[in-house]
Formats: structure tokens, C-alpha cells, sequence
């Protein structure tokens, strides 16, 4: 008796100090972490992509850029955009999917340049919306090459460099899928859960090199990876969810970023979903299997 009564003592502290730690986060500001550093992005292409250059442009001029993703045009399009030169800014074309074999000769050209990797924000992927039923094998493979293996293989690259300098900062756009699985989401939220699984990994056994990992956890974010996924279902499901602009949310995940923390959530509806699954789970699967399914 004695033991769950304490039990549910530390609980409840635990909750008010995650509440309070995400309500009033230490604060460190965009410029002065981000102050000279080398920030490599994938799928800069893409609409969350483009925001983070952006504000990282605007908020700390002085850091420099590789712009990477599948897309060159739109990467040498954005460079020109924000008025990058070569000093600040290298387009970098990389597909995750294909070019595995090459990301050691990547890695060489931004050291070329640069000389350094400060941070490595993994944002390229790829999404897929259908049941598990008409889900074939070469979607989940497909996936699980773009957004885990493709991810993982760069990152274990560039953590070669991090380990010789003895510090680096790793950051993974995921998803709410990491943490709550949804209908038709199946094969993504199993990219997503594995992609999680290996930074928590990481952050522990590479915390004496001093390497920092944030995984940022968006919710229902408006961007292009609704056209890039596998087969457009729209009509099949019904009418997309309306979803807020990455370009309201950059600055939140930069400043997450500058505070080292370890996971963004990005609007409260991901607090709120990643606490009903700690907490009351059965609740949450109550929610979910009555709601229709959202398209992402």
C-alpha cells in the first residue's frame, strides 16, 4: 500500500515537471547556438524544409547551409531566393534511396567546403496512405528505405565526423506516427517508430562525445510529402484534414533545436496525443477507432 501510494506521489511530481519544462522551456536564442555552425538539411525541398532555411537565413545569417533533397532545381531555386552565395550555402542533390554507396563521397564535399558538420537535421521522407490489406510489399520496403535505412546510413556516416570533433547535434523530423499509430498509416508509422527507436539509441550510447539528438515530433503539418506519397488515395478516404503551415511552427522547432532538447512537439494537439498514449492509452484507441481517419 505503502509503496503505490508513493508511487503515485513521484507520478503526479513527474507530471507537473514535464508539464512546466514544456510550458517554460530554458531559452536560448536562434542566432547565438546556430552562430557560425554548419547546418546540413535534408529534403530542404520540401515545405518544412524550406521554412527551417529560411528562418535559419533570417535569424543567423552567419551560419552556413547544405541544401540536400532530390529536387535540384528547387534547392539551387531557394538558394538564389534567400540570396545564399557559396560562402554560406551548398546545394547538395542527395536521394536517400539510391545513393548509399555515395554518402561518404558527400560528406567529403561539404568537409571541402566547410570543414566541419555542426548539426545534421534529417528531414527527407516519404509518405504512404492505405489499408494494411492493399499495402504490397514494395511500399513497405519503399519506406522503410527512405525514411529509416536511407536516415540512418547518412546519420552513421556523419557521426564519424562527430565523434573525431567530440560534439555534433543530430535532429529528426518524425512524426506524431512515431509515437501514435493511425488507420491507413501503417507501413509510415513503422518507419517512423523504428527511425525514433534508433536516435533514442544513439543519444544514450554517444552521450560521452557529447552529440546532442532531438527528434521533433510535428502533428498534422501542411507539406509536400502529402503529393509525394506512394498513391494518391484522396478520393478513396474522403476530404484531407486541414492543416496548419509549417511556416507558423520553424521558429519553434529552431529554438527547440538551440536548446538541445530532446523532443519538439509541435502544437499541443502532439502533446496531448503523446500524453493519452503514456497515460490512458485504452482512452486514446477509444478516440482514435471512433474518429474518421485523417489524411496526412
Amino acid at each position: 500500500m505503502f509503496l503505490a501510494i508513493l508511487f503515485q506521489i513521484f507520478l503526479y511530481f513527474g507530471i507537473i515537471l514535464l508539464v512546466t519544462y514544456w510550458l517554460y522551456p530554458s531559452h536560448v536564442d536562434i542566432e547565438e547556438y546556430f552562430q557560425n555552425k554548419v547546418v546540413w538539411i535534408t529534403g530542404a525541398s520540401s515545405d518544412t524544409g524550406r521554412e527551417l532555411v529560411k528562418q535559419l537565413a533570417r535569424h543567423s545569417p552567419t551560419t552556413r547551409l547544405i541544401l540536400s533533397g532530390t529536387q535540384d532545381q528547387k534547392l539551387h531555386k531557394l538558394a538564389k531566393e534567400l540570396q545564399l552565395d557559396s560562402d554560406h550555402c551548398l546545394v547538395l542533390p542527395l536521394d536517400l534511396e539510391r545513393q548509399h554507396d555515395f554518402f561518404k563521397s558527400k560528406i567529403d564535399l561539404v568537409l571541402e567546403r566547410f570543414g566541419q558538420i555542426d548539426v545534421l537535421i534529417n528531414n527527407a521522407g516519404i509518405s504512404h496512405r492505405d489499408s494494411i490489406q492493399d499495402t504490397g510489399y514494395n511500399v513497405d520496403a519503399r519506406l522503410m528505405n527512405v525514411n529509416y535505412l536511407g536516415t540512418i546510413t547518412l546519420s552513421k556516416t556523419v557521426l564519424e565526423h562527430f565523434i573525431e570533433r567530440q560534439q555534433g547535434h543530430f535532429v529528426v523530423v518524425s512524426s506524431i506516427a512515431s509515437y501514435v499509430g493511425s488507420a491507413l498509416y501503417s507501413s509510415y508509422a513503422a518507419s517512423k517508430h523504428a527511425l525514433r527507436g534508433f536516435f533514442d539509441c544513439l543519444r544514450l550510447e554517444h552521450a560521452r562525445d557529447h552529440i546532442d539528438v532531438t527528434i521533433v515530433c510535428p502533428d498534422f503539418i501542411r507539406t509536400a510529402i502529402l503529393p509525394n506519397a506512394l498513391e494518391d488515395l484522396v478520393l478513396k478516404y474522403g476530404k484531407m484534414y486541414s492543416k496548419p503551415d509549417p511556416s507558423k511552427y520553424a521558429c519553434d522547432i529552431l529554438r527547440g533545436i538551440a536548446n538541445r532538447k530532446h523532443e519538439i512537439y509541435v502544437s499541443h494537439l502532439t502533446s496531448i496525443l503523446i500524453y493519452l498514449r503514456r497515460f490512458f492509452p485504452q482512452l486514446l484507441y477509444y478516440i482514435l477507432s471512433h474518429t474518421k481517419p485523417i489524411m496526412k
